[in-house]
């Protein structure tokens, strides 16, 4: 699947190109289908089919925030695919794949992605919101468009107007959230590219060795990034698909429809959207589970 790499900095300290242009070169090795960049600093992207060099692109260091993606093509197969996806209100990233978008056009020369990201900005419009309750009507679409989801994603949304971000993700695909010095944020699907890390503060006296936070980030999870501080905060979640069997039926249907004993089949197993199966000997076992999965508490970072 593709590449995401996005590096959120407080302050323009220092020169980040050699650490952008590292990260997505290595980025671009195994996903090599076309190239893309936003930066924040002349709200600007630029898109290529081959790779861009980052070392000539004098918005990256006038940047805060500095979006990338390294295609790895599934669908929509023409250059105007390439991500990041932009407008006046919204800057999208996707890592995954989001077939049943594609099932109402087949003919469609968009990809799973730039459909997503139609869709996402005509709800938005439709809901007319003013900016206090902005914040709410991004994530109630954002559930709207995934509480029920078929395939993989890994996203991140940008809000200009705002200057807020939202991450989500399901369990088939990874995200490596970096803190460094409390003064950068990077985002990467790829883990290796943890060894450049030490590129940023290079220049910096005030540290010896980078200090490094490394985030743990739950599964359809919704965060609110703060761009001006660099926090993370759960502030929804989506519902789990996961589908509940026994060997007769599922306890939800045995315990409304049938109405008997709760303990009279004690035994059942649970498939995941990875076809991974877990098995409970008791009810109550099922029901805790249920609850996890659906009562998460929010969690600040």
């Amino acid at each position: 699947m593709c590449n995401i790499n996005i590096l959120i900095r407080k302050k323009l300290k220092h020169n980040i190109k050699p650490f952008i242009h590292s990260v997505t070169s290595n980025s671009f090795i195994n996903n090599n289908n076309g190239e893309g960049v936003y930066c924040d600093y002349e709200n600007k992207v630029l898109k290529s089919s081959s790779k861009i060099d980052y070392t000539k692109i004098d918005n990256i260091d006038k940047s805060k925030i500095v979006l990338t993606h390294q295609r790895y093509t599934t669908s929509g197969y023409g250059d105007e695919n390439i991500q990041p996806f932009n407008n006046n209100n919204f800057v999208m990233v996707h890592n995954g794949v989001l077939n049943h978008l594609l099932k109402d056009d087949k003919n469609s020369v968009l990809s799973d992605t730039a459909i997503l990201f139609e869709k996402f900005n005509k709800l938005f419009e439709q809901k007319k919101t003013d900016i206090k309750n902005r914040k709410n009507v991004i994530v109630d679409i954002i559930k709207e468009l995934f509480n029920d989801d078929y395939g993989t994603y890994s996203i991140f949304i940008y809000d200009k107007v705002t200057n807020k971000g939202y991450y989500f993700k399901d369990n088939s695909t990874r995200m490596n959230i970096y803190k460094v010095n409390g003064e950068y944020l990077y985002f990467s699907t790829n883990k290796d590219n943890q060894i450049f890390l030490n590129l940023l503060n290079k220049n910096d006296k005030e540290f010896k060795e980078n200090k490094i936070i490394d985030y743990d980030i739950t599964n359809r999870a919704i965060y609110e990034i703060d761009i001006k501080t660099l926090s993370l905060l759960i502030i929804g979640e989506l519902k789990s698909n996961i589908k509940y069997y026994n060997n007769y039926h599922s306890f939800k249907s045995y315990n409304k429809k049938k109405k008997k004993k709760k303990d009279k089949y004690k035994k059942c197993y649970v498939y995941d959207n990875n076809n991974n199966r877990m098995d409970f000997d008791e009810y109550e076992q099922y029901l805790e589970f249920e609850k996890n999965q659906l009562n998460r508490n929010i969690k600040y970072y």
